[in-house]
């Protein structure tokens, strides 16, 4: 029996830091874990090929890979067949700190 669990349901994974490198962010704002392409709620940031928007990608990605926890809340599926998701790292929400960092702006 593996010495860690996910939690998968409708609403929510669950992923303990043993297994946070399975997450994989493109850009800034959109997420993978297994293959699932997930986008951020609540946050945009640049585009790649931009500067700006490589800067968001790295990072979302060091932020993710240096996690504790993973949280990740299911809100539905939005435009290009992903899931809108609010992914929660130790405590925080993801979209939270990349807009407080200055690395994405706020949309609703």
């Amino acid at each position: 029996m593996l010495g860690f669990r996910i939690i998968i349901a409708f609403i929510l994974f669950y992923i303990p830091s043993a297994l946070a490198s399975e997450i994989y962010c493109y850009d800034g704002d959109t997420c993978y874990y297994q293959n699932i392409p997930m986008r951020l709620i609540n946050v945009d940031t640049p585009e790649l090929p931009t500067v700006k928007g490589y800067e968001a990608k790295r990072f979302v990605n060091n932020i993710v890979r240096n996690a504790n926890n993973i949280l990740i809340k299911y809100k539905g599926e939005g435009y290009y067949k992903r899931f809108l998701v609010d992914i929660i790292v130790d405590g925080e929400s993801l979209s939270e700190i990349i807009i407080k960092s200055g690395y994405g702006k706020r949309v609703l």
